[in-house]
């Protein structure tokens, strides 16, 4: 993550609590997302496969696979992801 912003050095060990910043978590989440390659699973449909596929990645052991999916579902069909 260091190179996309070179001149901001961060040491997220020895201050884990930056990463409540709004600035710094999305920055982390966006780098875990990438680094996972979750975007081509993403893009290869809106259907509770990819739902999972990602769930899978991001947090295995949840027992809220279903409600996931009914999330994403609500929120595909509400048009906000347009």
């Amino acid at each position: 993550m260091q190179n996309e912003w070179p001149q901001e050095v961060v040491d997220f060990e020895t201050n884990p609590d930056l990463l409540v910043q709004p600035k710094y978590a999305a920055r982390s989440a966006a780098y875990f997302w990438v680094d996972r390659n979750l975007p081509e699973k993403a893009d290869q449909g809106e259907t509770a496969t990819q739902v999972n596929a990602i769930t899978e990645v991001v947090n295995l052991h949840t027992d809220s696979y279903a409600a996931r999916v009914e999330n994403f579902n609500s929120i595909y069909s509400g048009g906000y992801l347009n």
